[in-house]
């Protein structure tokens, strides 16, 4: 149903606001989620606590205090659970055709924009924009930023408005744009960053050691700007490597 609405947005404005809505719901639900895994993690940390200490902050943490940050979560819920009840409705009206599973194929995303597909983003846009600006935003000389959610959100277009964004232009100096897919191989993914970098074409080199130092050696001190899109893999082990 998602594809449907994807491709019947451009002429509907109804429909472009239904999947506005839907995508705010989405990241309203998402951190609701966050919030619980986020304190459940802490009362599992301050359990574990030994010392003395541990005894002052189990004491703060007290009874009444569960009993806000539950009543508090419970409102958050109950309004994201109204707005996707809403969302449900107005699905309903549109009739949207749900089609049969294909098998996953591998598609090749580019950094131009297509004016047709950008529909009221300008305020996640100037929000990402504003943090890659932001020093505050650099560890170890590096920022990393993640735009997640679920397929049909407008992730790429997002991210293509920024990387065309003239501030962005101004502050950076290299771009690169790589279309990870499903498909998730660090030395191909290696090869593809080598490739944009330089505007190669079939770079021979296989091993990943050598690429990496050849990427090394062209990035240099410069601050660049690299776009990894349509990327599945949520393995640390790989990322780290």
């Amino acid at each position: 149903m998602i594809a449907d609405a994807e491709e019947r947005r451009v002429e509907s404005q109804a429909v472009q606001e239904w999947m506005k809505d839907l995508g705010a719901a989405a990241n309203e639900a998402l951190d609701v989620l966050g919030e619980f895994q986020y304190e459940a993690l802490r009362q599992n940390a301050i359990s574990q606590q030994s010392c003395a200490s541990a005894k002052v902050i189990k004491d703060f943490f007290t009874h009444e205090n569960h009993l806000v940050f539950h009543y508090k979560m419970r409102n958050k819920l109950t309004k994201v659970l109204g707005q996707i009840d809403e969302i449900v409705t107005e699905m309903n009206k549109f009739n949207f055709i749900r089609r049969d599973p294909t098998p996953t194929i591998d598609r090749e995303t580019h950094s131009f924009v297509v004016e047709s597909e950008i529909i009221g983003r300008d305020s996640d846009k100037e929000k990402v924009v504003s943090k890659l600006m932001d020093p505050k935003q650099v560890r170890d000389n590096v920022s990393v930023l993640a735009i997640v959610g679920m397929g049909g959100l407008g992730k790429t277009t997002l991210a293509q408005m920024v990387y065309n964004d003239d501030r962005i232009k101004k502050h950076f100096q290299l771009f690169m744009w790589v279309c990870v897919s499903t498909e998730f191989r660090v030395t191909n993914i290696s090869k593809s960053i080598l490739e944009v970098a330089t505007n190669e074409n079939d770079i021979s080199i296989s091993n990943k050691e050598v690429l990496q130092s050849r990427l090394q050696g062209i990035l240099g001190r410069k601050k660049y700007l690299l776009v990894l899109d349509d990327v599945w893999n949520e393995e640390k082990e790989k990322w780290m490597s």
